[in-house]
């Protein structure tokens, strides 16, 4: 079964333990696509992340990544346009939908959706990112050789 993540933008990359994470910059949207493009949040090519902002689309400053899908809910809030979208859906279990907004957290949950926290989603994506790149050498570095590893387990503990 695949998952289809619904992040409330805004709450996430407003809540305290995101703020860390921001860019140079500080654009907080920006920050919050990279953040969830490195992490790998999605896990599976066949699960999907929609990203959703209030408000209207900014200026050509602003750019998206290819595998996340972003939306500016435009004249509605971000909350609505999620519920809606928890709503209209044919297959809700699906859905993640992070936020810690209590509120939209109760009407999702009421379709039939699962809700995460930001704290949830950045502890699943730390936990997914390694913790430090791998580097050419790594890369140079054969794997063990495991027979050879057991052979001399063996002759240690089996005297």
């Amino acid at each position: 079964m695949s998952f289809h993540y619904l992040i409330d933008g805004y709450n996430v990359t407003r809540h305290e333990l995101f703020r860390r994470y921001l860019d140079k910059e500080g654009d907080e949207r920006s920050t919050l696509l990279k953040f969830i493009g490195k992490t790998k949040l999605a896990r599976s090519m066949r699960n999907k992340i929609t990203v959703v902002f209030d408000g209207l689309i900014p200026g050509a400053g602003f750019r998206t990544r290819a595998n996340i899908d972003v939306i500016f809910s435009q004249e509605e809030t971000a909350d609505s346009w999620i519920v809606r979208r928890v709503m209209n859906d044919a297959h809700p279990r699906s859905l993640i939908v992070v936020s810690n907004d209590r509120e939209l957290g109760f009407l999702v949950k009421n379709y039939g959706a699962t809700v995460m926290t930001v704290e949830e989603l950045l502890t699943v994506a730390l936990l997914r990112t390694p913790l430090r790149e791998t580097t050419e050498e790594d890369k140079k570095t054969p794997p063990p050789n495991e027979e050879k590893i057991n052979e001399e387990l063996e002759k240690l503990w089996l005297k």
